[in-house]
């Protein structure tokens, strides 16, 4: 009992002790965490903080700390989590801002069914594999040396961020990360897709960034009722990247209009730098305007100071809607136009005038039950086209650029559903880059030509569990000219994929 009770006594004895030293060890251990933080501030420059990385020679130069340091550090981590959560909460809150992160990823299979002669890349800036490859070699090697076939995938990232002041104001941002492991499908390496703030409230709406503008957010169409990839706007342009060719092995690609939208829409700066502004909703009608310095221009500075080809400047896009519903059936209805002025082109050193920009579009759809039945018509006028050509041709003949949609959908209780969507277009004397070689050589042809584009698409989607999408869809595409000596593409596109959106 004696001996027993040696022990228990020896034990507590050696405990309290213990205790102690960890007291001390844990008063002495608030200070250093203390001093530590107040050493390591953000520095605002890249090199500055990384000198002061855990990670830094600089760091680990430091008298070596003893046994005791490591119990004191934990300590400190370990007994003032509550305390650091809450900063955290309090820093939060004082920006007041409610951030979001969302995304998509979207892993696909393509069949590609086109003629020989375009399926084998060419000399452009897209190429795959070879260069200057004729046509007739493109013939004979396009089976041996191009995926008509093959998986692809792409992700995104959202993120969002906003603020609600009352009822009615907010303000905030939204950024789109590109996530993918090679540049996008169109080749563009930038690293986000939009970056935009904006203020909303009882005056309306303000965006001011790199992001969509009215004539695309307000618009109706065929393109907007599409499911799958997107249809006749959808990712099957991406797997056709070569529309025409001449005899010189000349890329005739952009003599086309491919894409149902206005000018500089469709030539793929939609995200140019721009300040809108939506008018509030008032008995379904909704107004709004965007203002584009310069459309080549997205992003930041580098961007700005790069060199400039072709392209619109002091763009202003205007758009009018009205959406509303009466009993089972709703209808929406869009009017939208472009104006501003056009970069001169240049042939070698030689400067080329061409016309400003001024364009329109007016589309509709209407729904019934699940069925939604939507149109467009889009006319681009002469925008873009060069002012004078009586000095490269006798007569000037009529040029044009227009195009139409139209599409039918069918949802299925938010789970999925089916449309079919279709699109033509019809262009003659539109001036652009792809065509400057063929220019040279025969322009009276050119001018005086008519290129005509149209497409068909069918698509499915279900809703297999929330946020995953299994997705089919299948296009017929066919481009026409009657430019002499040029081998038009045609054929069809067949997608399956599936879409996870978080």
């Amino acid at each position: 009992m004696i001996v027993k009770n040696l022990l228990l006594s020896t034990v507590l004895t050696a405990a309290f002790s213990l205790s102690a030293v960890n007291l001390v060890s844990a008063a002495d251990a608030v200070k250093p965490a203390q001093v530590q933080s107040k050493v390591v501030k953000p520095s605002g420059h890249k090199h500055h903080a990384k000198r002061d990385d855990a990670y830094s020679p600089a760091h680990h130069a430091q008298p070596a700390m003893p046994e005791k340091t490591e119990t004191m550090m934990i300590f400190a981590e370990v007994g003032e989590p509550k305390q650091h959560e809450a900063k955290n909460t309090m820093h939060h809150n004082d920006n007041g801002l409610d951030v979001k992160i969302g995304g998509k990823v979207d892993i696909q299979y393509g069949f590609t069914n086109q003629r020989n002669g375009f399926q084998n890349p060419s000399n452009n800036d897209s190429l795959r594999q070879f260069e200057n490859i004729s046509p007739q070699t493109m013939s004979t090697a396009g089976s041996a040396y191009t995926n008509q076939d093959a998986m692809v995938s792409n992700g995104e990232i959202t993120v969002q961020a906003e603020k609600s002041l009352d009822t009615c104001n907010k303000y905030g941002l939204e950024i789109g990360l590109n996530t993918n492991t090679s540049p996008a499908s169109s080749g563009n390496t930038n690293p986000a897709s939009k970056v935009f703030i904006y203020t909303e409230g009882n005056f309306g709406r303000v965006e001011l960034g790199a992001n969509d503008g009215v004539n695309k957010t307000m618009s109706f169409g065929a393109t907007k009722i599409a499911k799958a990839t997107g249809g006749i706007d959808g990712d099957y342009s991406a797997w056709v990247p070569y529309t025409a060719v001449d005899s010189a092995n000349n890329l005739l690609d952009s003599v086309f209009l491919t894409t149902p939208a206005l000018p500089y829409s469709a030539y793929n700066q939609t995200k140019a730098n721009k300040i809108t502004y939506y008018t509030p909703t008032y008995n379904g009608f909704k107004g709004g305007l965007s203002y584009i310095r310069d459309a080549t221009v997205q992003g930041t500075l580098y961007e700005a100071l790069s060199f400039k080809g072709e392209g619109f400047k002091n763009v202003f896009e205007g758009g009018m809607s009205y959406e509303n519903k009466f009993n089972e059936m709703s209808l929406g209805l869009s009017l939208n136009g472009q104006i501003g002025e056009a970069r001169d082109a240049y042939i070698e050193t030689v400067a080329i005038p061409l016309n400003k920009l001024g364009a329109w579009e007016v589309g509709g759809k209407v729904s019934y039950d699940a069925f939604t039945v939507a149109a467009s018509y889009g006319d681009w006028n002469t925008s873009g086209t060069q002012k004078d050509i009586t000095a490269i041709t006798e007569s000037a003949p009529s040029r044009k650029a227009n195009f139409w949609t139209a599409g039918l959908s069918y949802d299925y209780k938010d789970q999925g559903g089916m449309s079919i969507t279709y699109v033509a277009s019809e262009t003659r004397g539109v001036f652009s880059a792809g065509a400057y070689a063929y220019i040279s050589e025969a322009a009276n042809n050119y001018f005086e030509s008519t290129n005509k584009y149209e497409a068909v698409s069918l698509g499915g989607e279900y809703k297999l569990m929330p946020g995953l999408m299994p997705y089919a869809e299948l296009t017929g595409f066919n481009y026409t000219t009657d430019l002499e000596n040029v081998e038009t593409n045609k054929g069809s596109v067949l997608l399956a994929g599936v879409k996870l959106n978080f």
